[in-house]
């Protein structure tokens, strides 16, 4: 694979795109993975054209790496120093360049959608180191939302009460029913004496 040297190119415009930019600083690193600001200095060291007006394509560059496939975003580490996080090359993509050359990309990357109960990455022209490749095993998925947390002790007695209260109310009252029942009859039967006592004092006379 042809690697530029130091100061390449000379203050030319080299003949490379963003995307194989990228690519030759993240392979030329130890650990295959860079952050951005590491990115730009090594592309500045080896192309002197881009010591200036960096913003501008530093930009461009910036928003390659955000939309091609070809790129990965690594968290950093806790443990690890610097701000930011590393990009690196997704393992599929190996061959994204026609017999290794950066002068001569095939067509763009695209991530295959993976299919039932297979990892979204596969092995072929794996490029992370190692210690990068849990990132695309098929067990390394986002452990389950943990459970809500049960209510507090006082709202659980407090509904319970309640239930139990909406309970009560709903239930009948068998006492109450039957003083009514009892009620209700002796006054009929007050009723019927009295109309007995009025007819038999009407046949006397």
């Amino acid at each position: 694979m042809p690697r530029p040297g130091k100061s390449s190119y000379s203050d030319q415009k080299p003949p490379y795109s963003y995307i194989s930019l990228t690519a030759m600083a993240i392979q030329h690193s130890a650990e295959k993975m860079l952050p951005l600001s590491d990115i730009y200095k090594f592309i500045m060291e080896r192309f002197p054209y881009y010591r200036e007006h960096t913003q501008r394509w530093q930009n461009s560059l910036r928003h390659n790496l955000s939309f091609n496939d070809c790129f990965i975003k690594i968290p950093r580490r806790p443990d690890q120093p610097g701000k930011g996080s590393f990009w690196a090359l997704h393992p599929d993509c190996g061959d994204m360049f026609e017999n290794g050359s950066f002068l001569r990309r095939r067509k763009r990357f695209k991530v295959p959608r993976p299919e039932p109960h297979m990892p979204a990455a596969g092995k072929a022209g794996g490029v992370l180191p190692p210690h990068l490749s849990h990132y695309f095993h098929p067990h390394h998925q986002a452990p389950p939302p943990p459970p809500p947390p049960p209510p507090p002790p006082e709202k659980t007695v407090a509904a319970s009460c309640r239930k139990h209260v909406q309970k009560g109310k709903a239930r009948p009252e068998p006492v109450g029913s039957l003083w009514e029942e009892f009620v209700l009859l002796s006054l009929l039967l007050l009723l019927l004496l009295l109309l007995l006592l009025l007819l038999f004092q009407y046949s006397c006379y």
